[in-house]
């Protein structure tokens, strides 16, 4: 049995691996290195066999999509070329579960974030701003009564922080 055909791998539809490397450069315009770190709990080199079709999980697609806003069934299925869909409520989302995720510390959240507003087309200084304040108010943000934010709320949040921003 070769190592596409092992226990919960899939075998890619057109050129998966071509849209995960579009996908991160798109988001980090990055290294691999970077793009692993920025997904977290990957290897460089597991990012190198992806974008050459090999050894790609469900579970892994899924962590791309949450992280950069893009659906798994474009990487699966989508067209090698022309604009990568990032969805709205994906982005907002994408943003949400980094902010969430209490295991990334600041600056790698803040790097996170830094990539994911880049792709939706702000510049750099700009993002790194943005990416500061939304994790700031976010992470640290509650209800008038005390309560802490509900993910949705944060959601929201995000989305209307960003929103005037956005390229139209």
């Amino acid at each position: 049995m070769n190592e596409s055909a092992q226990a919960g791998t899939i075998a890619p539809m057109g050129n998966v691996g071509q849209r995960i490397r579009r996908v991160r450069e798109a988001v980090s315009g990055r290294t691999q290195s970077e793009f692993a770190h920025f997904l977290g709990g990957v290897s460089r080199g597991a990012i190198g066999n992806w974008e050459l079709g090999r050894g790609i999980k469900s579970e892994n697609l899924n962590r791309i999509a949450q992280r950069t806003g893009v659906s798994v069934d474009w990487l699966m299925n989508g067209p090698d070329d022309g604009p990568i869909p990032f969805l709205p409520t994906q982005e907002g989302q994408a943003m949400a579960n980094i902010v969430n995720d209490e295991t990334l510390a600041a600056p790698d959240a803040i790097s996170g974030l830094t990539m994911l507003l880049q792709a939706l087309g702000f510049v750099d200084n700009e993002a790194f701003v943005l990416a500061r304040i939304i994790l700031g108010v976010i992470r640290t943000r509650t209800t008038p009564d005390g309560q802490l934010l509900s993910d949705r709320e944060k959601r929201l949040l995000i989305e209307t922080a960003i929103h005037p921003f956005l390229p139209r």
